[in-house]
This record gives C-alpha cells, sequence and structure tokens, in this order.
C-alpha cells in the first residue's frame, strides 16, 4: 500500500459497500506489514480475516493438505501474493481451483514484482493488482470482485 493517506470519503463509502456483503477473507502474503494492513482495512469492513504467511499454511487452512483441519476455511475471497518465499501463489491458486469449494471462491492476485504475471495465472485470479496501491484501490477492487458496484 502506498503511504498517500486515502481519500477519508471515498474510504468510507467502501467500507459500507463491503459491509453490506460481509463474509470471510483469507490473506496470503508472507509480508507480514502489508498483510495487518490489510487485515485492518478488511476487519473495518465486515470481513472475517485469516491471514497465512505461507503457500502450506494457505494450503492447510483451506484443506488442501494432507492433514487437513476438522473444518477448513471456506473464504469468499482469497487476498493472494504473487511471490511467496522462494514459490509462487500459483500452485496454491492452481489446486484451490481444482476442488469444487475453490472454484467460488474469488481471488484477488497482488504482486510486487516488475515481472509479468503468467497469463495461466491471470486468468485464474479474478483480478490483480501490482503493489504498492492505495488502500481504495484495494477496497474498490474488492468491491467490483464481490459485484457490489452500485
Amino acid at each position: 500500500m502506498t503511504a498517500d493517506l486515502p481519500d477519508p470519503q471515498r474510504l468510507d463509502a467502501c467500507r459500507r459497500a463491503l459491509l453490506r456483503k460481509g463474509g470471510q477473507a483469507l490473506i496470503v502474503d508472507d509480508d507480514h506489514d502489508l498483510s495487518s494492513l490489510i487485515e485492518t482495512l478488511l476487519d473495518g469492513s465486515g470481513f472475517f480475516v485469516t491471514t497465512a504467511h505461507s503457500a502450506w499454511d494457505a494450503q492447510h487452512l483451506l484443506g488442501l493438505s494432507d492433514a487437513p483441519p476438522d473444518q477448513p476455511l471456506k473464504p469468499d475471497v482469497l487476498i493472494l501474493d504473487y511471490e511467496l518465499g522462494g514459490t509462487t501463489g500459483f500452485e496454491l491458486l492452481s489446486r484451490l481451483r481444482q476442488v469444487e469449494a475453490g472454484r467460488g471462491v474469488k481471488v484477488l492476485l497482488i504482486t510486487g514484482s516488475s515481472k509479468s504475471i503468467p497469463d495461466t495465472m491471470r486468468l485464474d485470479a479474478d483480478a490483480y493488482l501490482r503493489k504498492p496501491f492505495d488502500s481504495v484501490l484495494f477496497l474498490e477492487t474488492l468491491i467490483r470482485l464481490l459485484g457490489l458496484e452500485s
């Protein structure tokens, strides 16, 4: 996210739009600071937020690992970093799309990489943003992704 202060009116309008939907979000990013910022934005917008800092942790939470939890997470939206400490989010996204429960999850891909995102990953993700991005742009992208535009 950028250091610029967002327009408070636009930020409030975005939060109100998201509050109408609410839901569950999973953030998968190895950048703890950015994850915390996104979590704060979503918490204030009516979402229950879970954060994973690796693809392995996310796979476990989603029930895609060899030892899934008793109650796998079923997020409405997945905010996925493209580069996850030595791996990419591509494997996680591919595995998610292979299971029935994962096909309905909206995926927002975020990246700070100057490399282009492979076309195959762009096709599997529902939207993407380049880092740094401001909080209003992030929330507006989620609103479009979740079909909450008025």
